[in-house]
């Protein structure tokens, strides 16, 4: 899977029409409406905010008053395109009257949409892993917490209590057997830059 690394915004402009593609990285569908209400209230005059997201299998778009599938259903096919997933993106449309026609005005959100998405710099690997909650002897926790290292698992969050360290991690399926009991708390998604 693929995601985008950080929010960035890209301007077209065209016939006097200026497009802004706003790209999010979202995890919850419902972050999506404070995201879209702030942008509303950040461009008061623009004339349309057309989006498209995915996250998971669930997909929308809209097309905010542009004619029926001209804006939010190009911007969908851009992301659904470059299989991109956990993602918003949002075009924003100032115009100062001059009509594009619906050809010109659905491939003007189409190009919008993909200097998001042909932006290979701020895009990378997306991946769906699984935490679990080890606990550890005191006596044992550097040599297991360097074993995680080397085996390339996150560790994101450490306590400790009298007798034991309380680890949560990230466990490949070749490691997890290795551990006593590990607890599965919940699958999260984790960006791969590579070149951090």
């Amino acid at each position: 899977m693929k995601t985008i690394k950080k929010t960035k915004e890209y301007i077209y402009q065209i016939n006097g029409s200026k497009f802004i593609s706003i790209c999010f990285y979202v995890e919850e569908i419902c972050t999506i409406n404070d995201i879209l209400s702030k942008l509303k209230s950040d461009h008061r005059k623009a004339k349309h905010i057309c989006f498209a997201y995915k996250i998971d299998d669930k997909q929308k778009f809209s097309d905010d008053n542009e004619p029926q599938n001209t804006a939010g259903k190009k911007i969908l096919e851009t992301i659904l395109i470059n299989k991109l997933h956990n993602i918003l993106i949002v075009v924003i449309r100032y115009m100062n009257g001059t009509k594009l026609g619906v050809g010109l005005l659905s491939r003007s959100y189409y190009h919008s949409s993909t200097l998001v998405t042909n932006d290979l710099e701020n895009i990378c690997d997306l991946s769906l892993i699984n935490i679990y909650k080890i606990t550890i002897e005191l006596q044992r926790a550097n040599s297991i917490i360097e074993y995680l290292i080397k085996n390339k698992e996150i560790i994101f969050n450490k306590t400790l209590n009298e007798n034991n360290l309380i680890i949560e991690t990230s466990l490949n399926n070749q490691i997890i057997n290795n551990f006593e009991n590990p607890i599965f708390i919940k699958k999260t998604y984790i960006k791969k830059t590579y070149n951090s």
